[in-house]
């Protein structure tokens, strides 16, 4: 009795490993299954060749249109709904390139404008199921009812399309189930299923993309460089103390115009170890960033633009002229030097919100997305 026990409980732990391990690669089997049928081929007969060729050259005139969109706009064909006017919230869910609305690319992370931080990262599954509704919503379109052919004497009947859709590294596969019945003269044939392979680096430069945003939300090496940036240069007035008698003073405004520059002009300059760049001996070594697990054929490039935002608040300062403080101390030191020298203290403490622009190109494929980088009291 106690072995037939046992039996059945190895039986059973055989059966849910199996089951985790499909589960676990369901996508590569996916993606295996379609490979082994495209291998396969659709074979159909003379008179319908024409007819496959227009729908097969539709189907793969949308996918690129879809996959176009994706990597455009970070990884979405329907941008996330800002759930506030952007009068409220400059940043929203999507970063407005050229200030039009007409080229917007998904905050992977942003904040609310109640201040509620949130990821907007896009699994793999949620691309290729906005890329399948894609497919069907447009190949028809495309087809246009087959007027060219129908010119030609040929009669069609079909039902709407179903597309699934497998991003793998190099290539994304398509399988439309899409049942369409020709006809010319005393010929009818039905086709019922189109498969595309697009050759495309999408799936690749997708994984890389989330590895740079992984390390980014640990390390936060975009907001570390910010402040490294604020922190060497004489025009924004951060941290320290100086030899004057005369108390100077900033405009706030002026400060913020001189942080638009600086780091439109030194973002570019951050590097991502493993990746394409050239090598460039002025480049500061502590702006190569370690996020990847293994190298890639892509460039990286980190852009910040002056027209985007970039909220700017001076803790402690409420009008618009920054001053500088004398220097107190209580330490021995301090009462000694003070009688001697005239010292001021130029400590502001900022918070800043701008986004950043990260854009991956890897031959003839692209892929970019946008995030939010905040400093709160100095603090990323």
């Amino acid at each position: 009795m106690k072995g037939q026990v046992t039996a059945f409980i190895i039986l059973g732990m055989v059966v849910l490993a199996i089951g985790i391990t499909i589960y676990s690669f369901r996508a590569q089997i996916f993606s295996a299954t379609f490979g082994g049928e495209i291998e396969e081929g659709i074979i159909v007969p003379q008179q319908a060749e024409r007819a496959k060729l227009y729908v097969d050259t539709c189907l793969e005139s949308i996918v690129l249109q879809g996959v176009n969109i994706l990597s455009a706009q970070g990884g979405y064909i329907e941008l996330p709904l800002n759930e506030v006017p952007t009068l409220i919230n400059p940043f929203g869910n999507a970063l407005d390139l050229f200030g039009t609305g007409s080229g917007q690319v998904a905050y992977w992370f942003t904040e609310t404008a109640s201040g509620v931080q949130k990821s907007q990262m896009p699994t793999k599954e949620q691309m290729e199921t906005a890329l399948a509704t894609y497919i069907d919503n447009n190949v028809q379109s495309c087809i246009n009812d087959f007027r060219p052919l129908r010119n030609q004497g040929y009669a069609f009947t079909e039902e709407l399309p179903r597309s699934r859709v497998a991003i793998n590294e190099e290539n994304i596969i398509v399988q439309t189930d899409y049942k369409i019945t020709m006809q010319i003269d005393d010929f009818s044939f039905t086709l019922e299923r189109f498969r595309k392979t697009i050759k495309t680096e999408l799936g690749k430069m997708y994984q890389t993309a989330v590895q740079i945003m992984q390390k980014e939300g640990t390390d936060y090496f975009l907001e570390e460089r910010a402040l490294d940036m604020m922190a060497v240069y004489d025009t924004i007035r951060f941290s320290g103390i100086v030899v004057e008698c005369t108390t100077r003073t900033w405009l706030k405004t002026n400060v913020q115009k001189e942080l638009r520059k600086i780091f439109s002009l030194n973002f570019p300059t951050i590097r991502i170890e493993g990746s394409q760049y050239r090598e460039n001996p002025r480049d500061a070594k502590s702006f190569t960033v370690d996020a990847l697990s293994r190298k890639t054929g892509a460039s990286i490039l980190f852009t910040y633009q002056e027209e985007w935002p970039l909220l700017m608040d001076v803790v402690g300062e409420n009008e618009e002229i920054l001053r500088g403080k004398p220097f107190t101390a209580e330490n021995a030191a301090s009462r000694f030097l003070l009688p001697l020298f005239c010292l001021n203290d130029n400590h502001f403490v900022y918070d800043l919100k701008f986004p950043m622009l990260i854009s991956l190109q890897d031959g003839d494929s692209t892929f970019q997305f946008a995030t939010l980088v905040v400093i709160d009291n100095n603090q990323p």
